[in-house]
């Protein structure tokens, strides 16, 4: 009787341990873990003839997706060049207890740190000023050494808060750039200036570049002319006038050019003299000539121009009317 209740008591408590066991999803519990992606697929993009996309390597997190978008790099100063982006949106990842991704903004103390860590046998001075490119105003670092320049710029892309009224126009994007190459600061600026961002949240409310801006009121109004005008650069270089000294400098043979000035014998020293250079044009175009017109004062009133003087007519040629002579009836 005692072993039947033991025996019983024993199936009991095997059946209350596999109620638990039982009750549990199966399945692998995985967070967001970073892996690469196509180049393709990448969400930032170097303008074209910029340094070219090595790799990009992905991480979700559960309110934002970042990339680290790795950069050609062919330079002695240590690290990868790189562009990292970070897209904020709603439901950015699909994994279990994911990471979140900080919300703190760029600070001077903060970005003082990225840029030692990044450039830690470099000095790198940060601009005074704010830049500006298609996406808004962006800040940065430069440096240079052994003759290579190295860029570190960070940008921040966001609704105004006027804009934003908790609804519409939600979202933010954040870019770096870390940028070392033998070239100077304002071609290293350039990548930074033409950059590209490709794709986004399908969201609704997810649009972290604000409304449209207005066209100009004055398109369309009358009495508001638009002119296509050449940039300003070509105008001032055309109503700029030369300075007599750089044409006289140009009428002058410089000495990089003196092996192609012919060379004399000269009989005194038996050594080589300079030739005198003409002041002829390189191709002589004779004008051509013309038979003068029957009515030179009817050419004159017509074009209103005088001639200065007549040519002299190459054969004998019959007299054309001024006008045509319609015959009487």
């Amino acid at each position: 009787m005692a072993t039947t209740a033991s025996l019983r008591h024993a199936m009991i408590a095997m059946v209350l341990l596999c109620l638990p066991a039982c009750g549990t999803p199966g399945g692998l519990k995985m967070n967001a873990m970073p892996a690469e992606v196509p180049v393709e697929k990448a969400m930032a993009f170097p303008p074209p003839g910029g340094p070219a996309i090595v790799s990009v390597v992905e991480r979700n997190y559960s309110n934002a997706v970042a990339q680290d978008i790795l950069l050609e790099t062919n330079t002695r100063t240590p690290g990868e060049n790189y562009i990292k982006v970070q897209f904020y949106g709603p439901g950015a990842s699909a994994f279990e207890r994911a990471d979140r991704l900080s919300l703190s903004g760029f600070t001077t103390d903060t970005m003082a740190r990225d840029i030692r860590a990044q450039f830690p046998t470099m000095r790198m001075r940060m601009a005074s000023t704010y830049q500006q490119n298609g996406y808004g105003a962006f800040g940065y670092a430069y440096g240079s050494s052994g003759g290579e320049s190295c860029l570190y710029a960070w940008q921040q892309i966001t609704s105004s808060e006027h804009g934003r009224n908790g609804v519409n126009d939600l979202g933010m994007i954040r870019t770096r750039l870390r940028l070392c190459d033998r070239g100077s600061i304002e071609s290293l600026l350039a990548v930074m200036y033409h950059y590209t961002l490709s794709g986004g949240f399908e969201h609704p409310q997810w649009n972290p570049y604000g409304p449209a801006p207005k066209p100009d009121p004055r398109i369309g109004m009358v009495g508001k002319p638009i002119y296509s005008l050449p940039p300003a650069g070509a105008r001032t270089r055309a109503a700029a006038p030369r300075p007599a000294t750089a044409l006289a400098a140009r009428a002058q043979p410089s000495l990089e050019n003196a092996a192609a000035i012919p060379q004399l014998p000269s009989a005194a020293t038996g050594s080589a003299a300079f030739a005198p250079s003409a002041q002829t044009p390189a191709v002589f175009i004779p004008a051509p000539n013309l038979p003068a017109p029957a009515d030179v004062n009817a050419e004159a009133r017509t074009v209103g121009i005088p001639r200065a003087t007549a040519m002299p007519a190459a054969a004998a040629a019959p007299a054309i009317p001024a006008a045509p002579v319609i015959p009487a009836p």
